[in-house]
């Protein structure tokens, strides 16, 4: 069957918006597609192909970026704070990342260093600096449209509150969480 005109009319736009996405992703991050799928991975949930992913990209032997370098530390601490295995050790880094993501004015980005470094204060028992925190990102989170960080940072606040026994201050940040990921159809146990 050919493609009358009208066809063609319709189906050019939507190949323009193709191209621009492609485009976009490559030639705005530079990042290497491996990072990008892993990072993308381990915010959906999918922890093992996000760990595969990464592997691979580890496995690489290429010379990188500065900003590459600390896109690889960014997924790895990603990696290890969505496992439940982020602690103080991890500080350090996870302080570094913020500074330079919140300097690079990348909202996204710093919202997760954000939400690891509130992790890391949650852990040690710090609850208004991890409050602060998840504060900052969730506010962050909510303008970057990132749903999936804005259910991880509710269920972490509603946690923070729960383990202080403040539990009319925990249920709003547990509603708010259950509906994102229903809403999303994020699996509750992972979001």
């Amino acid at each position: 069957m050919l493609m009358t005109n009208q066809h063609k009319c319709l189906l050019f736009p939507f190949l323009i918006i193709i191209c621009s996405f492609f485009a976009s992703c490559k030639g705005v991050t530079g990042y290497p597609s491996l990072l990008v799928q892993a990072d993308s991975a381990y915010m959906q949930g999918h922890y093992h192909e996000g760990d595969s992913l990464l592997s691979l990209y580890g496995n690489q032997q290429v010379a990188n970026s500065r900003d590459v370098q600390f896109y690889h530390e960014l997924v790895k601490l990603e990696s290890i704070c969505l496992r439940g295995d982020i602690n103080e050790s991890h500080f350090s880094l996870a302080d570094s990342l913020s500074r330079f993501y919140n300097n690079d004015r990348s909202s996204g980005k710093y919202a997760k260093c954000l939400f690891f470094l509130g992790c890391i204060y949650h852990v040690s028992d710090d609850y208004p600096s991890a409050l602060n925190c998840y504060l900052k990102a969730s506010k962050l989170a909510e303008e970057c449209n990132d749903a999936y960080l804005s259910c991880l940072l509710n269920r972490e606040m509603g946690d923070l509150y729960f383990r202080q026994r403040m539990l009319d201050e925990c249920i709003p940040y547990y509603k708010n969480y259950y509906i994102i990921a229903a809403q999303r159809i994020y699996p509750v146990g992972k979001a």
